[in-house]
C-alpha cells in the first residue's frame, strides 16, 4: 500500500529558490509542508532547522517593508491606501474603486489559488500538467501603484504576453512593486515581480466589469531595493518638500532605478509552471516506491 503524501504548497520563496538553484530535488522536497510527523510517516527527509542568521535576514526584510510603508504613509498620506499601516491586507476591489488619482496600495489581497485554472489555461499549462501543480499560496505583491490614464505604453495580458496600449485609453495602469531588502537585484527577484504581474492580470480578468474595464496591468514593474531614495530624500530636506506633487515626482523618479525588464524575466515564470513544476512532481508520482524516487533523482542530478 502506498504511503499518504503530506500536503504540498507552492509559494514565492519556492519559485525564487528554484530559479537560483535549478535543483529538481530541492524543488520537490520544498513543496511539502514542514510537518515533521507527516514527513517522517511518508519517508520524506525532515528539513534542517534554519540557522539564526537566516531568521535574522527574514526579520530584517519584514522590518524594511514596514519602514517603507510608514515612509509612504507619512510623506504622501493622500495617495496611499492601506490597512493598519500596511500590517494587514487590503481588499483590492474596494481599493481600486476608491482610487481618484495616482495611488499606492499596500498589501493588496489577491489569492491566485482562487483563479488558478483560468490563469494556467491562459499561460499554456495543459490539463494533464495542471493537476501536478500544488496549491498556490502567498503569490501577491507588496505594493501596487495605480497611475493616470496614458502613463503606460504596454499592457500585460492574461496569457503573459503584452500589447501596446491604444492612444487615449481611459483605463488606469497598475504597476507591481516588490520590496526587497537588497542592494543588487538578481534574476530570481526580478522574475518574482513578473510572476505577481501575471497573476494580477488574471485577477483583473475575472473581476466585475466596473473593475476589469477600468484598469490594466502595466509592464512597468519594479523592485524597491534597500537603497537611499536620493531624489525623494533630497526634496524632503528642502523647502520643495512641502509641495505634495514634488514629493510624488521625486519618489516615482527614484523607483525607476528598480525597473524590471518584463520581457526578459517573464519567460522564466512561464517555463516554471508549464514545464518545471509538472515535470518534477510527475516524476515522483509515477507509482515508484519512495526509495526508488530518491534513486531516480540521484541518477539525474
Amino acid at each position: 500500500m502506498s504511503k499518504a503524501m503530506p500536503k504540498r504548497e507552492l509559494g514565492k520563496s519556492k519559485f525564487s529558490m528554484y530559479l537560483r538553484t535549478k535543483c529538481d530535488r530541492e524543488l520537490y522536497l520544498s513543496l511539502f509542508s514542514n510537518n515533521p510527523s507527516a514527513l517522517k510517516a511518508a519517508g520524506i527527509p525532515i528539513p534542517l532547522k534554519s540557522r539564526p542568521g537566516v531568521q535574522l535576514i527574514t526579520n530584517s526584510g519584514i522590518e524594511f517593508e514596514y519602514q517603507q510603508y510608514d515612509s509612504l504613509i507619512n510623506s504622501i498620506p493622500g495617495n496611499v491606501i492601506h490597512k493598519s499601516n500596511g500590517r494587514a491586507s487590503v481588499d483590492l476591489s474596494a481599493a481600486l474603486m476608491a482610487v481618484k488619482g495616482p495611488t499606492f496600495i499596500l498589501q493588496p489581497q489577491i489569492e491566485p489559488q482562487n483563479f488558478r485554472d483560468t490563469a494556467f489555461k491562459n499561460l499554456g499549462v495543459s490539463d494533464q500538467n495542471k493537476v501536478h501543480i500544488p496549491e498556490l499560496a502567498g503569490l501577491r505583491p507588496d505594493v501596487l501603484y495605480v497611475s493616470d490614464p496614458g502613463s503606460a505604453q504596454f499592457e500585460i495580458l492574461p496569457d503573459g504576453t503584452r500589447k501596446r496600449v491604444v492612444e487615449k485609453d481611459s483605463r488606469r495602469p497598475i504597476s507591481v512593486i516588490d520590496l526587497k531588502n537588497i542592494t543588487e537585484a538578481n534574476a530570481s527577484y526580478s522574475a518574482e515581480v513578473c510572476l505577481y504581474a501575471f497573476f494580477l492580470a488574471n485577477w483583473l480578468q475575472v473581476q466585475a466589469p466596473n473593475i476589469s474595464a477600468g484598469f490594466f496591468v502595466s509592464d512597468q514593474v519594479y523592485l524597491w531595493r534597500h537603497l537611499e531614495m536620493p531624489r525623494f530624500t533630497k526634496v524632503m530636506s528642502t523647502v520643495a518638500g512641502g509641495d505634495h506633487a514634488k514629493r510624488m515626482a521625486a519618489l516615482l523618479e527614484d523607483l525607476k532605478e528598480g525597473l524590471v525588464n518584463y520581457l526578459v524575466f517573464m519567460p522564466s515564470v512561464r517555463k516554471f509552471f508549464v514545464d518545471d513544476v509538472p515535470r518534477v512532481v510527475q516524476r515522483c508520482v509515477l507509482g515508484l516506491s519512495l526509495s526508488s524516487r530518491w534513486r531516480a533523482f540521484a541518477q539525474v542530478q
